[in-house]
């Protein structure tokens, strides 16, 4: 595997009441097909823990990237799909493939772009069956706090938004859907509005999906926070304890009126600004 070398470790045996035990997944198996600096890889791993080993450019931050692409979005360095294929091997072709183990039995899980795709269009498979990443969701989610993202916490709100939304997909797949639509219309709508005169009619349709979108995603979001507080709130091994929250207009109208009066006063706000 390119000089990398994999230690395999039994976990470490320290006092933590994890709820959620019951539904921890591994990989007992990832194979790696002309990705990265890796022209053909094939780990075999019988540990529900691992630890990578390594000098620097031997590939183990690539391995790590190719689990994060068996799930959905971009992966941990949400890289361009033309820096994905072996560089060596002047194809567009690349693929990740993994056995998933867990309480339900195995599930065959793989990403990538097709031999003979014309376009670096990347696919995800389940079971041998070419499915939508909102479907793959349902089986893996992927987390990961990277070295490089040091600086998420005085980062954009784009950012830290970005890994919200990635930790609430690993507990509601469909959160997957509510991102894309709301992400369409909002590209529709800016569209729209750069061509000039347009009718208002199918702008305040768009509003609409937005604003009942925008809802939905603040929702689930507020839905993690309130789970994550109520198992930080006494901290860890002698760490002290933490409160998040969501600072915002729509998090502060959520909290005070119902949901419609939410997407009705979102829809207004639209509206001023368009006509602004």
């Amino acid at each position: 595997m390119s000089g990398l070398s994999q230690s395999l470790l039994a976990p470490a045996a320290l006092a933590i009441d994890d709820l959620h035990q019951q539904k921890r997944l591994w990989l007992s198996k990832l194979v790696v097909d002309n990705f990265r600096n890796y022209q053909k890889a094939n780990l075999q791993i019988n540990a529900s823990s691992v630890v990578l080993t390594g000098p620097n450019g031997a590939g183990k931050t690539n391995v790590l990237e190719a689990i994060s692409l068996l799930a959905p979005g971009r992966g941990m360095r949400r890289a361009r799909h033309q820096h994905w294929p072996n560089a060596s091997s002047q194809s567009l072709h690349w693929s990740v493939a993994a056995t998933v183990q867990s309480a339900d039995g195995e599930v065959q899980i793989g990403s990538g772009v097709m031999l003979d795709a014309e376009h670096a269009g990347r696919v995800m498979r389940l079971e041998g069956q070419t499915v939508s990443q909102t479907e793959i969701g349902g089986y893996i989610s992927v987390s990961w706090l990277a070295p490089h993202m040091d600086g998420i916490f005085v980062d954009s709100p784009s950012a830290r938004r970005r890994f919200l939304d990635r930790l609430v997909v690993a507990f509601d797949p469909s959160h997957i859907g509510r991102m894309a639509r709301y992400e369409k219309a909002l590209r529709q709508r800016s569209i729209i509005l750069t061509e000039g005169p347009s009718d208002a009619s199918w702008l305040q349709s768009l509003e609409a999906v937005l604003a009942e979108t925008a809802v939905a995603v603040t929702a689930a979001r507020q839905t993690l926070i309130r789970d994550l507080n109520q198992e930080a709130e006494k901290g860890w091994l002698g760490f002290p304890g933490v409160r998040l929250s969501l600072v915002g207009d729509t998090e502060q109208w959520l909290a005070d009126m119902p949901a419609i009066q939410v997407e009705d006063k979102l829809m207004v706000a639209a509206k001023t600004a368009r006509l602004a």
